[in-house]
């Protein structure tokens, strides 16, 4: 419990993916795209106007604490993240994963209950279907991330219909993606839904959850590329922060010592190069598995 040994790196914080810039650029794809898509896919003026509304509220930064995004235009983009291909609906994605850091936007996502119940569900699908291309699978782990810092999101990301499909995106692509920049989105995801369950606890289903995560996690830790570090790092604070949560570090602690993952850890020490603070991480897991 709470007398454990202090940790250098644990409990983590989330990490975000909340940079607007390039947004404007994917206005001109927008447009391009809607206009190439069949009647019926593509958005009519009033809905595609919608939607270049909201890239243009997200694209000025300075005026997040009073700008807001309506009903309508959250409409809007659902339609288009639904009806829209494959192939092009990525600029969409990225306009969801912006808004989920807008004040405004955020909390209308949270509280329209399409958001957790089809909207992120469906996203996950396309990113598995997708996994072995880039834009999909990076912009909808990114809008995971993000979508993690909001309660009502991330209990759904924990414990509802996207919960399994969340866990095995972040555990195909941390260590199995071809991308660099999928497997660091990947890594993060687990991290932030390591951290989502530690403040979760309540939650009936989290403990079959952080199994599921911790076997997600030692996988990944044992294929992960030696010059990854920040990755390893990244998955060993989802470890260590679930493993100082009281409620859960027993049950935790005993899948510790049924899974491979001391074997990972210990190689990972092993390997060189690796930071102070990957090592830090270890020894810190390591005395938590023994306090418990």
């Amino acid at each position: 419990g709470g007398g454990g040994p202090a940790c250098r790196h644990f409990p983590g914080r989330p990490l975000v993916y909340d940079a607007a810039a390039a947004l404007a650029k994917g206005a001109e794809k927008l447009r391009e795209f809607n206009g190439g898509l069949p009647e019926g896919t593509a958005l009519d003026t009033a809905d595609f106007e919608r939607v270049l509304n909201i890239v243009q509220t997200l694209s000025a930064t300075s005026r997040y604490h009073v700008s807001t995004i309506d009903e309508k235009e959250i409409k809007a983009l659902n339609k288009l993240l639904k009806q829209w291909p494959n192939d092009k609906v990525f600029p969409g994605i990225d306009i969801l994963r912006v808004m989920l850091v807008h004040p405004d936007g955020s909390q209308k996502l949270s509280a329209a209950p399409e958001t957790a119940q089809e909207i992120l569900p469906m996203l996950i699908q396309k990113a598995l279907e997708l996994k072995d291309s880039v834009a999909v699978p990076l912009l909808v782990l990114r809008a995971l991330c993000n979508a993690l810092r909001h309660p009502a999101l991330g209990a759904a990301l924990c414990a509802g219909p996207a919960a399994d499909g969340a866990l095995e995106l972040a555990a195909e692509l941390a260590a199995g993606a071809a991308n660099k920049n999928v497997r660091a989105s990947a890594a993060t995801l687990a991290m932030n839904l390591g951290l989502a369950l530690a403040q979760d606890a309540g939650v009936t289903a989290s403990e079959a959850r952080t199994a599921q995560l911790l076997g997600l996690v030692s996988g990944a830790l044992a294929e992960i590329r030696q010059e990854e570090d920040e990755n390893a790092f990244r998955l060993l604070v989802a470890v260590g922060t679930l493993l100082q949560n009281p409620s859960l570090s027993a049950q935790v602690a005993s899948q510790f010592n049924d899974l491979e993952m001391r074997t990972s850890l210990n190689s990972l020490v092993a390997q060189p190069g690796k930071s102070q603070k990957v090592k830090e991480s270890i020894e810190d897991i390591m005395k938590l598995i023994q306090s418990g």
